[in-house]
């Protein structure tokens, strides 16, 4: 299941590199975050990119880092990465956020989208996440192409048991015969 924006249409951003940009993603049901992935709209050959999952802080900003990816090779187009440990996610508001380390690599992104979608950034030399990010500009209605995956746990499935039944039996014994004699009363 994936939580994010997944639509690859849209325009592609100017110069991403040595920035953390990223977009809200709400998960309505619980599961455990399997991947991280991004669209790429440009890039050079030779190209990185990483990708991060944060918390939403009380202003709506990211957070808190909860995981992040390995870098990859930039490709043009979707670049899904599994993240580097399992990770149990509650229904709520994230921030995926990605960063690249060349000038050329750009991402994909949609504007004119409903209110409650933001997209931000904030200038980082590539690398490792930081554990919380700072200085966070912000829009609103605005969104990259960036998305979580999360698995599911199955439900399990019930097995039905034996409905115990309420089987008749007649009865062997005969009822005592009743005597036709009359009963002598005494006071």
């Amino acid at each position: 299941m994936t939580f994010g924006r997944t639509a690859s249409t849209g325009s592609n951003d100017s110069s991403d590199n040595n920035y953390i940009n990223g977009s809200t993603a709400t998960l309505a049901t619980p599961g455990t975050l399997a991947s991280l992935s991004v669209y790429i709209g440009t890039t050079p050959a030779g190209a990185h990119v990483r990708l991060a999952l944060y918390t939403n802080n009380g202003s709506g900003n990211p957070g808190t880092l909860i995981g992040q990816t390995a870098e990859l090779t930039a490709v043009v187009g979707w670049v899904t990465i599994p993240v580097s440990s399992s990770i149990a996610l509650t229904p709520g508001t994230y921030w995926v956020v990605a960063q690249a380390d060349n000038i050329g690599t750009v991402y994909r992104y949609s504007a004119g989208l409903s209110a409650t979608d933001f997209w931000g950034w904030t200038p980082q030399t590539s690398g490792t996440f930081p554990a919380t990010i700072s200085s966070w500009f912000k829009q609103s209605g605005v969104s990259f192409s960036m998305y979580g995956t999360i698995s599911i746990a199955s439900s399990p499935t019930n097995t039905p048991t034996a409905t115990p039944t309420n089987t008749s039996v007649p009865l062997t014994a005969t009822p005592p015969a009743c005597s036709s004699a009359p009963i002598a009363w005494s006071p």
